[in-house]
C-alpha cells in the first residue's frame, strides 16, 4: 500500500504549537516517548489514540479508552470503538485548551 501523508497541526487555544506530517499505516497518540505524535497536554492519556490508515480515503481514529475521549467529525468516540476521518480528511487539528 503507498502511504498516505496525514499533516497534524497542534494548537494550544488558537495558537499554532507545530505542524507534522506523518505518512504510517498506524499512528500512535499520546504522551509516551514511543508515539508518533506525541502531544504533551493533562487532556491527552499516556496513550490516547491509534490512527489507522487503510488506503487513501480510509481513515480511522480508535479512542483507546482516554479519560478525555477524542472526537471525530464532531462526534465524541467511545473507548475502544472507531470513528472514520472524512475521505478529503489529510489535515487534522489537536486542539489543547488554554489551561491544559
Amino acid at each position: 500500500m503507498s502511504k498516505v501523508p496525514l499533516t497534524f497541526s497542534i494548537y494550544k487555544g488558537d495558537e499554532l504549537e507545530r505542524t507534522e506530517t506523518l505518512t504510517q499505516d498506524i499512528i500512535k497518540v499520546g504522551k509516551l516517548p514511543s508515539s508518533h505524535l506525541r502531544i504533551e497536554d493533562d487532556n491527552v492519556s499516556r496513550m490516547h489514540a491509534v490512527i489507522e490508515v487503510t488506503g487513501p480515503d480510509e481513515i480511522f481514529i480508535i479512542d483507546l479508552g482516554s479519560a478525555a475521549g477524542t472526537i471525530v467529525n464532531g462526534k465524541k468516540v467511545k473507548g475502544g470503538s472507531a470513528g472514520r476521518c472524512l475521505p478529503s480528511t489529510r489535515r487534522a487539528s489537536w486542539r489543547r485548551r488554554c489551561g491544559g
